[in-house]
């Protein structure tokens, strides 16, 4: 299942191409908190849409996701061994903000 296009960003990290989508969500144990979840995914050469293994993270709810905190997670996620390309479960990372 991917991104859906219509609520997504495009990014561009080192000449590859990635959507990503913010979901707003409650906290698991603080029902009454909120937080945004963040889900990526490449978009292989010459393809439109889409594709592969989506990384997530969650950011505090509030806190201006910028292309620079873009950026920093994709390629800390790639560093992690994300394979955008490639298929299979969510990869997760954490961002120590």
């Amino acid at each position: 299942m991917g991104i859906p296009l219509k609520k997504s960003r495009r990014l561009v990290v080192d000449d590859r191409k990635y959507v990503y989508f913010v979901k707003e969500t409650h906290i698991a144990d603080h029902k009454d908190q909120l937080e945004n979840s963040v889900t990526v995914q490449g978009i292989p050469d010459g393809e439109k849409k889409p594709s592969g293994q989506i990384m997530q993270f969650r950011v505090p709810w509030g806190m201006a996701i910028t292309p620079a905190l873009m950026l920093d997670a994709v390629r800390r996620a790639l560093s992690d061994g994300w394979v955008p390309c490639a298929k299979g479960q969510p990869f997760g990372i954490y961002l120590f903000l």
